[in-house]
Parts: C-alpha cells; sequence; structure tokens
C-alpha cells in the first residue's frame, strides 16, 4: 500500500514521525493538548480505513485489534488511544501505511525537550 501514496493528516504525520523514538504516554499528550478534536477524528478516520486496506491483504492468521471509527461518550482520549500504532510497529506494519503529510509546518506538534 505505500508505493507512492501519500496522505493530507497532520496527527497521524506527526504520529508516524515520532513513534519510534517517543514514549506513548508524551505523544498521547502531545496529540491532545495540540489538535482540535476535528482535526483527530479525521486522522482517526483515514487511519482507520487505511489498517482496512491492509487487514484485507494481512495474513488470515494475523488478528488485528477492533478499531470503532466513533466511539461515543469515551471522550477524546480514546480516539487517541486508538490512532497510536503499536501494534501496527509491533507487527512490522508502519513500512505498510501510507506516507502521512503535513502542508504548514506552524500546524505540526512540537514536542517539549523538558
Amino acid at each position: 500500500m505505500a508505493d507512492g501514496v501519500t496522505r493530507m493528516r497532520r496527527a497521524v504525520f506527526f504520529l508516524q514521525n515520532k513513534f519510534e523514538n517517543t514514549a506513548v504516554k508524551q505523544l498521547k499528550t502531545a496529540v491532545l493538548n495540540f489538535y482540535s478534536i476535528e482535526v483527530i477524528m479525521d486522522a482517526k478516520q483515514q487511519l482507520v480505513d487505511d489498517v482496512d486496506v491492509l487487514k484485507s491483504a494481512a495474513e488470515l492468521s494475523l488478528k488485528f485489534p477492533h478499531i470503532a471509527r466513533m466511539r461515543a461518550g469515551e471522550g477524546l482520549v480514546s480516539e487517541v488511544d486508538d490512532m497510536i500504532l503499536t501494534f501496527l510497529n509491533e507487527n512490522k506494519f508502519l513500512c505498510e501505511l501510507p506516507k502521512y503529510v503535513a502542508n504548514m509546518a506552524l500546524i505540526i506538534c512540537q514536542l517539549c525537550e523538558c
């Protein structure tokens, strides 16, 4: 799937680029503090769609976790939890995702190096 495919989703771009070198808790906090609910929900929807494509191409023996498209009443933290790429990383699927991009550097979350 990753062959030349790009998606304009700045929250997933941030997660995809920081995931391997940053603690999950720090990533979740950064995303929740920086991005609006609309941006997070849009990014999650795109990620769910892209994971669905990976599922259809994966081995039948591999059990993908269920990611709900919408979680009523559970709050934004659940949405960010679903977006964390741990499962994909553990099963070597991160490189199979499309390349996510952001069109403006000013709207990309920055991590505090404190």
